[in-house]
């Protein structure tokens, strides 16, 4: 999925995430990018399958796929943060 990045707080939070999963070269500023990436995708079937691959091994690797993980080491900064304060 291509997203446009804009001013509110979503379209800021989705640019973020995929720019934590790597995937920035599906992030655009305007709609003419957002419409030359599509365009460039659909013409071109090694790019998009590039794509998917890139996203299947960001699954497999990247932390935010990784619903234990993520919770874990999130807990672990409350943690830290509160014994901080005591």
């Amino acid at each position: 999925m291509i997203i446009r990045e804009g001013v509110s707080f979503p379209s800021r939070v989705g640019s973020s995430v995929y720019s934590s999963i790597n995937l920035n070269e599906l992030v655009t500023k305007n709609n003419l990018d957002y419409e030359n990436i599509a365009v460039d995708l659909a013409n071109s079937s090694s790019k998009l399958n590039k794509i998917k691959n890139k996203i299947k091994t960001q699954i497999k690797n990247n932390y935010l796929f990784n619903s234990k993980k993520f919770t874990e080491d999130l807990e672990k900064v409350y943690l830290e943060i509160f014994n901080k304060k005591t």
